[in-house]
């Protein structure tokens, strides 16, 4: 790539120019996975700060945003790692409910509990599986990709897939059958 081999030579025009580039894709991709813009914001520089410092690392065995986007998963992972878990406050939930009508406070509740049965069967998930549904599901990567990114044969990325979907469309129909 002519934008790294400018960079290793110093050429902050050509590193503004992939600031430019790849940072709002990279800031997307995090915070899609973490939900904390300032996160997000922070893992886009740290990662855009190794490229500046190390712009010769990518050694083209990948896509250059596959090479880029997993180098920001793992700043990611570690800074999620070091960090304690964050709770949602039950007063925004309650101000989420409260509405002069009664038939909008149950359709909120409704969806609610739907969005929470869904994120508890995701949460059952192991990573690996959440990660790669979400790649092809919403990032609309393609299975190579994936396996790049996740640094794992096709194959596995295949059987991920296939055995998360049966997992949540079980852990979804219990959840179901529990509510009637």
């Amino acid at each position: 790539m002519q934008l790294l081999a400018a960079i290793s030579r110093g050429d902050k025009i050509a590193y503004e120019r992939l600031y430019r580039q790849v940072s709002r894709h990279i800031h997307a991709f995090v915070l899609q996975r973490c939900g904390d813009a300032a996160l997000a914001e922070e893992i886009v520089v740290d990662t855009l700060v190794d490229v500046w410092k190390q712009p010769l690392r990518f050694r083209a065995e990948s896509k250059f945003s596959t090479w880029l986007l997993s180098m920001a998963r793992f700043k990611m992972i570690d800074r999620l790692r070091a960090s304690p878990p964050v709770h949602e406050d039950i007063e925004s939930v309650a101000d989420t409910l409260a509405d002069e009508h009664a038939d909008r406070a149950f359709a909120q509740l409704h969806e609610q509990q739907q969005k929470q049965g869904i994120e508890r069967c995701m949460a059952r998930l192991s990573a690996e599986h959440r990660e790669a549904l979400h790649l092809v599901y919403f990032e609309e990567m393609g299975i190579g990709e994936v396996a790049a990114l996740q640094d794992v044969p096709q194959g596995t990325v295949k059987t991920r897939l296939f055995n998360a979907r049966l997992k949540l469309r079980n852990c979804l129909a219990a959840l179901l059958s529990r509510a009637a």
